[in-house]
């Protein structure tokens, strides 16, 4: 209660006055300086538009010298892709010393000589190396049948035959004869033998 009586004294205007003066000149202060800095901005954004119209403008120059367009779509894509890679994985580009450092990467050379690809003419299109090139014919009924070895065609020729045959239940039979044959063989060279096994001489009697 004391203490709030003695702060009660103080409560008179020549004591609060000059606090709120200096309070006032503060803020005055603060906004003078916000209001000189947003006038130096308009006045250099002014500056720079003079400036640029009084610049001259080497565009058309630079544009008659153009004789090949497509390298800017060229240099376009690929400092696009390059963008896009180093924006996917910042750590795996900017990693590279070349890059910290600013040396002179293939990167950077190959747009370049994109720029630079411009002014030269374009290199001429030999359409005669796009056209489809005649392939010979494979025959698959050669001789190379008869050693065993069947080529591409060959083999497509002969599973059609054989999936006819099977179509047909012709495998099939041929397939049983064959081994009825292999059969035959074996009983017959199984008799014929003098040193025949005995299971084999039994197998003979029956």
């Amino acid at each position: 209660m004391a203490y709030d009586k003695v702060l009660a004294k103080y409560l008179k205007h020549d004591v609060l006055i000059a606090k709120v003066k200096r309070e006032l000149y503060k803020d005055y202060a603060a906004l003078e300086q916000q209001g000189h800095v947003a006038r130096h901005t308009a006045e250099s954004e002014r500056d720079e538009k003079k400036r640029a119209m009084k610049t001259r403008n080497h565009q058309p120059l630079n544009n008659r010298g153009v004789v090949n367009e497509d390298a800017y779509y060229k240099h376009l894509a690929y400092s696009g892709m390059l963008e896009k890679t180093r924006r996917e994985a910042p750590k795996g580009a900017l990693d590279k010393v070349e890059l910290a450092a600013g040396f002179h990467e293939f990167d950077q050379f190959y747009q370049g000589e994109l720029l630079d690809d411009a002014k030269r003419p374009a290199r001429a299109i030999d359409e005669e190396l796009y056209k489809p090139r005649h392939r010979p014919a494979t025959e698959g009924t050669s001789d190379a049948v008869a050693t065993g070895f069947l080529d591409t065609a060959g083999r497509r020729e002969q599973f059609l035959a054989d999936l006819d045959r099977y179509g047909e239940k012709g495998l099939e039979q041929a397939e049983r004869t064959e081994l009825y044959y292999v059969l035959e063989q074996f009983f017959e060279n199984s008799r014929q033998s003098p040193a025949a096994p005995e299971g084999d001489k039994q197998l003979n009697e029956v």
